[in-house]
């Protein structure tokens, strides 16, 4: 990779590893969906999900190409795709459009802190991928207002927002975040795509007129 130190060349390795996993991990959620998913909303779903499988074929064959051989996948993430298979398990499509939204929305944090630092044909592979996302994400929101009916819906998108929020904070914990994201480097960019994550979380759920818990508040809840 031309004009890159061999430091960021191995970030962003563990980078496109990392996104392959997080994308099949996906995709095997959204296949459980097609169980319960409302009529009206089958064929985007069945649509979101050839992207996805092109996601990850398209991630996969750059990792060939970087000669990446040994997986990365951070314990934060598992943490995080076990929870969206917690909504999947309850057959609830609320909660799993409203994880879907703060999936993509990491998804899209992170894609565009790594296409600022990439090569060109590891930039272009990203931009691709999150036009998709934008797409996923507009779809997502339109089904969360659609089925955000009541005070108990509501109650449950806020409990979930604080699930997810929490396993961010969680994420950057020191002693956690330096076993998990030892290089120094990695950590500032991992902490600006979580950060940028809530950032474009609450700007669109402002937008859909749903709140979003406060850091205060997520930060008392971890002491």
């Amino acid at each position: 990779m031309k004009n890159q130190d061999p430091e960021t060349n191995e970030i962003l390795k563990r980078r496109i590893s990392e996104y392959a996993l997080a994308e099949d991990r996906g995709v095997q959620l959204l296949i459980q969906m097609q169980e319960f998913v409302p009529e009206d909303a089958r064929a985007f779903l069945e649509s979101q999900i050839k992207d996805e499988l092109k996601h990850t074929r398209l991630f996969e064959e750059r990792a060939v190409e970087l000669n990446m051989t040994e997986p990365f996948f951070l314990e934060s993430l598992k943490e995080l795709y076990d929870l969206g298979q917690d909504c999947v398990d309850q057959k609830d499509w609320l909660l799993c459009m409203v994880m879907q939204c703060m999936i993509e929305e990491l998804a899209l944090a992170s894609f565009g802190n790594s296409a600022a630092q990439a090569d060109p044909r590891t930039r272009e592979i990203l931009k691709e991928i999150m036009d998709d996302e934008f797409k996923h994400l507009e779809f997502t929101a339109d089904e969360i207002q659609k089925y955000n009916q009541s005070p108990a819906d509501s109650g449950k998108i806020y409990d979930l927002q604080k699930r997810v929020l929490q396993l961010f904070i969680s994420a950057l914990m020191p002693e956690r975040l330096d076993r998990d994201v030892p290089k120094k480097e990695q950590q500032a960019d991992y902490k600006k795509s979580l950060l940028q994550t809530y950032r474009l979380h609450c700007a669109r759920f402002k937008k859909l007129k749903i709140k979003v818990p406060g850091l205060p508040e997520l930060l008392s809840l971890s002491n």
